[in-house]
């Protein structure tokens, strides 16, 4: 596991705020770690997506649209790619 790509992705994630909680690790980290892992363990930006809304509708009992969620799960692959390339 490349530890940049970690950073990246927790960077990308803590600015993600869907939900617009307020802005408290405590609050939004474990989704960031929970997105994070998503990423790292589907390939395919659908697969991720429909993990992340489903991980926000058990953490919140509330639904993002996949709309909204494909927007980062893209900007994720993107890294996830760049990392990949430069192993």
């Amino acid at each position: 596991m490349n530890s940049e790509l970690n950073i990246e992705l927790y960077r990308l994630f803590r600015t993600w705020n869907p939900l617009e909680l307020p802005d408290d690790d405590a609050l939004q980290d474990p989704e960031v770690y929970m997105c994070m892992e998503c990423v790292h363990h589907y390939e395919l930006s659908t697969d991720i997506s429909k993990s992340i809304q489903q991980e926000y509708i058990n953490a919140f009992d509330e639904v993002i649209e996949l709309d909204e969620i494909e927007h980062i799960t893209h900007k994720a692959l993107q890294l996830k790619s760049l990392y990949k390339d430069n192993e």
